[in-house]
């Protein structure tokens, strides 16, 4: 296995291989913060849900409370 050194400067190769796992981590960090569940700087987003026109619910009249007990 030492031998593979006299064909690479480990220098080099070692570099080489910190700057390749450094752009695979950064790669999938902003992946996973393009997501909506491993967001974790901005949390998940508001469920893009279309809300249906709805027509209020009536508000009662005449309606007298008691509230002397």
């Amino acid at each position: 296995m030492y031998k593979i050194w006299y064909l690479f400067d480990p220098r080099r190769a070692l570099i080489g291989l910190v700057l390749w796992l450094a752009v695979l981590a950064l790669t999938l960090h902003f992946i996973m913060l393009s997501t909506d569940r491993f967001n974790w700087i901005e949390g998940p987003r508001a469920a893009r849900v279309k809300v249906s026109e709805v027509a209020p619910a009536p508000v009662p009249t005449g309606v007298v409370l008691n509230l002397v007990g």
